[in-house]
């Protein structure tokens, strides 16, 4: 922040940590520091920091460092000097830890060749233009920078996550990914990952690639993959639906009719829904569920049987989603309404954890249905998917009609 003398030079462009005692003697230092001097860190453990510092702010930077030791943090501008004269502007924010003083350098302007305003409309335009979230982290794994882009938001405010380590703020997976991320970028390589996070209740998905930007500094730009990705869970969801009404239509086509081909189509239904089990149902005049045809997957217990042939009065809730001839969608027996009390008991019975049911059409109104028990993402089939369902029980219940197959 500006203020107090200090000399304000565009924005940071690079990050740094130097520990001292309370004499502002150096004790360990990072490689930035030691490459701007061009001394190796070896050589300068045990010199005073204000000895490269230029004389104009050599006393406003000694005073920073003895009230952080005294346990008041400060914040200062200033110059260093290498030995071939070389400046390079910095700001330091000096701290009081175990031992002594942690110097926290933010580079302004390293560049000798460009001015302090080139530079930093430079690195604006870059953030701008780059289509994520800029992180710019240490070798350790501490944020320096952050920028979202125009159109996202931060997890964290910048104010509360610079200089905080990543397994701070993130999950162990996402910061043990980012460390070896920053290794691998240390090393000359690109370094690439993804990862999940869960924001305000919902899974978003993220691309991160790394560079290193200096030997102790790493750039990351993560991507937010979420809408490409629930796109292409679309897309792959609606062609999953498409091939099960073409396949319910050709087989029956082939066989002329449905019975002698049932087992083989509802086998193909769990197969591409990656469901436990599916099961078609009929509704006989006396209003009784009766199962007509079955499919479970490998190593899957059989229904019991003492759940099969149940009155359809029992389940008022189930009998007014099915009457209306729609796509019932269960993702979880525990959401369901009071009113359903009898279905969320025969759900558990069954060992059903979601359930989805399409409703089989004749020409006299809905004669039944197929459950689906336990399929890969339930709440996906909805909209056009729901429709394609609907179809292959039409095409299913037409055809059942015309073998006369439901008898009481």
């Amino acid at each position: 922040m500006p203020g107090d003398g200090e000399r304000q030079r565009g924005d940071a462009i690079a990050y740094d940590s130097v520990h001292l005692n309370g004499q502002g003697v150096i004790l360990q230092t990072g490689a930035l520091l030691t490459r701007l001097l061009d001394i190796p860190e070896k050589e300068l453990q045990g010199r005073a920091l204000a000895e490269f510092i230029t004389p104009d702010d050599r006393d406003r930077c000694r005073y920073a460092i003895n009230m952080a030791f005294l346990g008041m943090p400060g914040r200062v501008g200033c110059t260093i000097e290498n030995a071939e004269g070389k400046r390079y502007h910095i700001r330091c924010l000096f701290q009081q830890v175990a031992g002594g003083v942690e110097g926290e350098l933010l580079v302004v302007d390293g560049n000798p060749m460009a001015t302090p305003d080139r530079v930093s409309q430079r690195y604006s335009a870059l953030i701008h233009a780059l289509p994520g979230y800029i992180f710019v982290l240490d070798a350790k794994g501490r944020f320096s920078e952050m920028h979202p882009p125009e159109s996202g938001e931060l997890v964290f405010p910048p104010d509360f996550a610079l200089r905080k380590h990543i397994h701070d703020l993130f999950p162990p997976p996402i910061a043990e990914a980012t460390m070896a991320a920053i290794g691998a970028a240390r090393r000359g390589e690109i370094a690439e990952f993804s990862y999940t996070l869960m924001i305000n209740g919902e899974e978003r998905f993220f691309e991160a690639q790394g560079a290193a930007s200096g030997e102790d500094e790493v750039v990351f730009i993560v991507i937010d993959r979420t809408t490409e990705r629930q796109l292409e869970q679309h897309l792959r969801q609606h062609l999953r639906a498409e091939r099960i009404l073409t396949t319910i239509t050709d087989r029956i086509m082939r066989s002329g009719s449905f019975s002698p081909v049932a087992d083989d189509v509802l086998s193909l239904i769990g197969t591409m829904m990656e469901a436990e089990r599916v099961s078609l149902v009929i509704i006989t005049d006396e209003g009784v569920m009766r199962r007509l045809h079955g499919w479970d997957a490998p190593d899957i217990s059989p229904l019991p049987q003492h759940e099969d042939n149940l009155p359809l009065t029992a389940f008022p809730w189930w009998t007014s989603q099915i009457s209306i001839g729609k796509v019932v969608t269960i993702p979880d027996p525990d959401l369901l309404p009071e009113s359903a009390s009898a279905e969320r008991m025969h759900l558990e019975k069954v060992g059903a954890r979601s359930l989805i049911a399409f409703p089989i059409s004749s020409p006299s109104g809905i004669c039944g249905f197929i459950e689906v028990y336990n399929p890969a993402d339930p709440l996906l089939w909805k909209g056009e998917e729901s429709r394609l369902l609907r179809i292959a029980g039409e095409i299913i219940g037409l055809t059942l009609a015309r073998e006369k197959r439901f008898i009481q």
